[in-house]
């Protein structure tokens, strides 16, 4: 087993790291993929801002091995009916 440090970056600011023992690299890759993938939807999804979440994976020497990176970009669509509904409001409220 091989001893990896994951540091998580959300928005250019590190948020905190930790070590995890791991048996190989595509569990190492599956492990930074997770992460990124519970903060997206415990942490990101109750945001509107667009945030970009960042797993940095370095061996026990220091060394990167592996990166991978969640951005989303938010837009926030107003439908057809409720910009005519405020349309509506608007006009009945200057008569």
């Amino acid at each position: 087993m091989s001893n990896y440090r994951f540091e998580v970056i959300r928005n250019g600011q590190c948020l905190g790291d930790a070590w995890v023992d791991l048996g190989s690299l595509s569990e190492m890759r599956r492990e930074a993929l997770k992460a990124l993938h519970d903060i997206a939807v415990d942490e990101m999804a109750s945001s509107d801002l667009d945030e970009t979440v960042a797993v940095s994976v370095h061996d026990e020497v220091g060394r990167p091995v592996y990166s991978a990176t969640l951005s989303v970009s938010q837009t926030r669509q107003r439908s057809t009916t409720s910009v005519a509904s405020q349309r509506r409001v608007a006009y009945f409220s200057w008569d």
